[in-house]
């Protein structure tokens, strides 16, 4: 999956070139911050928006799209309807061989809601993109082959104890490759869901048994109705509340960390908003994720579901950003919240209608 895919999934404010600098790509919110018609621009070249962005480009792009980052400063734009107008902006190396081929991520100097970007950051993404389109698919096929012949290993190893310990400690390794490699085929095949009617305790059950097993930390999930369904793609919500409840794990209290989950069915009376994404009246199932951490202090509650915003060292800031983008396909509803006895809420909403 390219990056300008993923940007787009996240309603982020970009335009694409190809190797003749000509604008390939208008993302819905760019015409909307830039006030343009994308269909007017589509196949001009990109210099009659952003006069000065041939200078900003000095350097040929590198083998293999290693060097993804160009530029990170101010550009100039000329509007068409109230002149010229400055903003913070990043260009990316696009997916074409010229050095024209680039792909700008714009910021809007005058919100106080900026993208935070940064050059590791997109290097990273880069990467998994790589990765995922190339060869997640083959290396998850044989990650099933070795899974399958260590379940075999096992009956040989009824009478062998440290064998069978050893066969299950590569066990539990293999599996939690297998998914993380899940993890980055989403990005391969983008975000659009394919939906299918699944059990929701069944589903939130499966996530938390692996989380609770590789982490130790206690986890309860309590629901009102055991054999509530939703229509979901099932691998997209695995790894939504994959996001949620790793993240609760790193902010719950090191001493007796705990995270308890709830679902039902919610009758929702009066719509609200948040962001891009409304949650309309009407019955929904809803999904509580609450840690025993230090809360929501400090925190900018709104810039949390921005890609590449955490409060985390040495974490690149996609988890919450990719949960909204999914929830957002599901046509449903997230929001992140204070615990009335402290720690964090997570709440999502989808719809049942």
């Amino acid at each position: 999956m390219n990056i300008s895919q993923l940007l787009c999934d996240m309603e982020q404010a970009f335009l694409e070139t190809d190797d003749e600098g000509r604008i390939v790509e208008v993302s819905p919110s760019a015409a909307r911050m830039l006030k343009i018609d994308s269909e007017k621009y589509i196949g001009s070249d990109i210099s009659g928006l952003f006069g000065n962005i041939y200078e900003l480009i000095s350097s040929p792009p590198t083998e293999n799209g290693a060097d993804t980052y160009i530029y990170n400063g101010r550009m100039s734009f000329k509007c068409p309807d109230s002149g010229v107008k400055f903003f913070n902006a990043i260009i990316l190396r696009g997916r074409g061989k010229s050095d024209k081929s680039v792909i700008v991520v714009i910021k809007d100097m005058l919100s106080e809601r900026l993208i935070r970007f940064d050059p590791g950051s997109i290097k990273k993404l880069m990467s998994i993109g790589v990765f995922a389109g190339g060869i997640a698919h083959d290396y998850n096929n044989a990650l099933t082959v070795i899974l399958g012949n260590l379940s075999l290993a096992k009956l040989e190893a009824d009478n062998n104890p440290d064998l069978m310990e050893s066969i299950n400690d590569a066990e539990s390794a293999a599996v939690k490759i297998k998914e993380l490699t899940e993890r980055l085929s989403v990005y391969s095949k983008g975000l659009k869901p394919e939906r299918e009617k699944t059990g929701l305790s069944e589903l939130v059950n499966e996530v938390i048994s692996h989380s609770s097993e590789s982490s130790g930390v206690k986890i309860s999930f309590s629901t009102d109705d055991d054999h509530l369904c939703f229509e979901v793609d099932r691998g997209q919500m695995e790894l939504v509340f994959g996001l949620i409840i790793e993240n609760a794990i790193e902010a719950c209290d090191s001493s007796l960390p705990e995270i308890t989950i709830r679902a039902g069915k919610v009758q929702v009376e009066k719509e609200r908003k948040f962001k891009e994404i409304s949650l309309s009246a009407g019955e929904h199932i809803f999904i509580e994720f609450l840690d025993n951490g230090r809360g929501l202090q400090g925190v900018d509650v709104n810039a949390m579901f921005d890609p590449f915003v955490t409060t985390k060292e040495n974490h690149d800031g996609l988890g919450l950003a990719l949960v909204f983008a999914i929830i957002k396909r599901h046509k449903g509803f997230v929001e992140l919240l204070p615990g009335e006895d402290g720690g964090a809420l997570v709440k999502i909403f989808l719809p049942l209608f």
